[in-house]
């Protein structure tokens, strides 16, 4: 049973990355994601495109919604915008709504 909980992350792992060509790095041009150009976001490593590049997503404040978090609708070369403040995850609430926590 363990082995395909292992196979299926595994297989999610590489699908989330199948948009990438292995040389893609080579041909991206990365903007700088600094304490300067990102003043109030969270700065994520090799969270840009397809993990060439670091990332500045706007953090969102705990209780905030974060309902577009919620979907896995983008592209898989794509990284998201936004993201909940260290410490908290985007969680489903009662009331059918998402929200920081």
């Amino acid at each position: 049973m363990k082995w395909v909980y292992v196979l299926g992350l595994l297989s999610l792992a590489a699908a989330a990355y199948s948009d990438c060509k292995e040389d893609a790095c080579y041909t991206v041009r990365c903007a700088p994601a600094t304490r300067e150009t990102c003043p109030d976001g969270v700065i994520v490593l090799n969270g840009g495109y397809c993990g060439c590049c670091d990332a500045c997503r706007e953090k969102i404040a705990r209780g905030d919604d974060c309902s577009d978090l919620s979907s896995n609708c983008s592209s898989s070369s794509s990284s998201p915008t936004r993201a909940c403040e260290p410490g908290t995850s985007c969680i489903k609430r009662k009331d059918r709504t998402w929200t920081c926590q």
